[in-house]
């Protein structure tokens, strides 16, 4: 990997003075400055420049600032040229250094004495440049240039060292690094981050974790997670330059903890983990999960289990334990997968079920103990899958986690209610007809909607829809041993009466929401 060398410090003050004695004599004088110590980095120079003799109008309407290009044999041409009138010279305003073409940054305004600094940035390590400043009026006329300057920025060479990482958990590790040699100026221009992968696989090829923050000398930790537990990985911090070179430390091994230390046995046909899928202790949720997907749930995507209509397609397996499609096998491996409905259930048989820390209902989690063990799992709730944030129940403790197998209803009758598509005056009789009901229920605290369709269905904004139908679905599972039904179709507010479904309004697809996954290990 070409290395560039190390650099100083963030500034250059050049003094600039007139090109020839013919110019200094008008109006307009480019003048020296008193020279400070000239510093250049990497990637930046800093110009100091002083204009002399500029009327009020000049100083408001003029156009001044400087010109920079790299060192060529046809400098001094391009300069005459522009001095001459010839506009086409200059390529571009501060968009790229060219040896062929100068380069303009402009001044906005000037500092009231008639000078100014400006910090040209983005340059090349190691590079000769020619510089000077210039002015010309609003009307592109008057054209003055101060003397040439030849500066060269400093060669770039940090050093980027893997320091390896602490204790891994079993899905995370804290990666150190250290940089050395970098220029806090020139940091400004460098991404750093750490480039991992699973030991069998190519790291060029590896996801690449990238810190926010200016990158500076020092040494540093970037957590890695989202791992499989009992995996080796292969990892190394790099330096990327200007999104062209890039500086790589040296590649280090680690392994995540093996997950059969999260193995507690409850008596059951199977061993169970003591946490969420994605937790490291009973105190975190782990990672969020729809059924028969391996990932945990991210913003967007589409869930390919879930047709149009927010129903399981035919494509769906009905028991994806031990399968491709079972996340726990792919973040576990070996004999972990996800439990079955009949394993659930032996499980919430064998078991008592307590709060702990009821006192505060969002701090609450439950114990499921008997004499060979416990478990002491968070509340949850589920992931809404275009946010990423969890909505955790609380007032009671509940504990849903996802079963590996699918149910196929019977056939039922849903009755939905639904707006009409695009009737924008719907809310706004709904809201008319709240009105009407609190006058005639002055001391009501609210009025449930279902109360205001009666009107909305015989005015026509409200149409009803009744359909035989099954389907699959999925179960989640509660501390008080029961299966609750949940559709794949998503969330309705409404009730099971008489075999018959009954919805009032439809929200989202099921298929957008994550859960929590508890894993089993089969026994030797």
């Amino acid at each position: 990997m070409k290395k560039l060398s190390v650099f100083g410090a963030a500034v250059c003050l050049i003094a600039l003075s007139s090109c020839n004695d013919e110019k200094t004599t008008e109006v307009v004088i480019i003048e020296d400055v008193v020279e400070k110590e000239v510093v250049s980095s990497a990637f930046t120079i800093s110009v100091q420049s002083q204009f002399n003799g500029l009327s009020e109008a000049d100083q408001t309407y003029g156009k001044f600032g400087v010109f920079y290009c790299e060192k060529g044999d046809n400098t001094d041409d391009l300069f005459a040229r522009w001095l001459g009138g010839d506009n086409s010279v200059v390529y571009s305003d501060n968009k790229q250094v060219s040896s062929s073409k100068l380069t303009r940054k402009r001044v906005v305004n000037l500092d009231g004495r008639g000078g100014f600094n400006i910090l040209m940035e983005g340059l090349t390590p190691n590079k000769e440049y020619y510089i000077c400043a210039y002015f010309e009026n609003e009307f592109g006329e008057n054209r003055k240039m101060g003397k040439i300057r030849t500066i060269k920025t400093k060669d770039f060479n940090p050093v980027v060292t893997n320091l390896g990482t602490g204790d891994p958990f079993f899905f995370a590790a804290n990666t150190k690094s250290q940089i050395l040699n970098l220029d806090s100026v020139d940091g400004k221009f460098c991404s750093f981050g750490v480039q991992y992968s699973q030991a069998d696989q190519d790291l060029n090829d590896g996801l690449e974790i990238v810190p926010e923050g200016n990158v500076v000398s020092g040494s540093f930790e970037v957590k890695l997670s989202s791992l499989n537990a009992s995996t080796e990985y292969h990892f190394r911090p790099f330096l990327t330059v200007k999104t062209t070179d890039t500086i790589f430390g040296e590649t280090k091994s680690f392994s995540t903890r093996n997950y059969d230390e999260a193995t507690v046995d409850m008596g059951t046909s199977v061993l169970w983990s003591k946490y969420f899928l994605g937790a490291e202790s009973d105190d975190e949720h782990g990672d969020y999960y729809r059924f028969g997907l391996v990932d945990p749930v991210k913003m967007g995507g589409k869930y390919a289990f879930v047709d149009n209509s927010g129903y399981f397609n035919e494509e769906c397996p009905e028991n994806i334990s031990g399968t491709e499609y079972d996340a726990a096998k792919k973040r576990l491996g070996g004999k972990w997968r996800i439990p079955t409905r009949e394993e659930i259930n032996e499980l919430l048989s064998k078991v008592q079920i307590n709060p702990v820390g009821a006192s505060d209902p969002y701090k609450t989690k439950l114990r499921l103990s008997n004499s060979n063990g416990e478990i002491v799992l968070p509340q949850t709730g589920y992931c809404y899958a275009y946010t990423r944030k969890a909505t955790v129940y609380s007032n009671y403790a509940y504990i849903d986690f996802i079963a590996a197998d699918l149910t196929v209803s019977e056939p039922v009758k849903r009755v939905s209610m639904y707006y009409i598509a695009d009737r924008e005056d719907v809310m706004d009789r709904m809201n008319e007809l709240a009105e009407e009901y609190f006058e005639i229920h002055p001391d009501a605290q609210g009025v449930s909607s279902t109360v205001l369709y009666p009107q909305l269905i015989e005015e026509g904004m409200i149409s009803v829809d009744t359909v035989i139908m099954s389907y699959k679905y999925m179960t989640l599972y509660e501390p008080n041993n029961y299966m609750e039904l949940i559709t794949p179709s998503g969330q309705y507010n409404g009730e099971l009466r008489d075999n018959e479904w009954r919805f009032i309004n439809y929200t989202l697809s099921y298929g957008d929401y994550g859960f929590n996954i508890l894993p089993v290990r089969d026994r030797d």
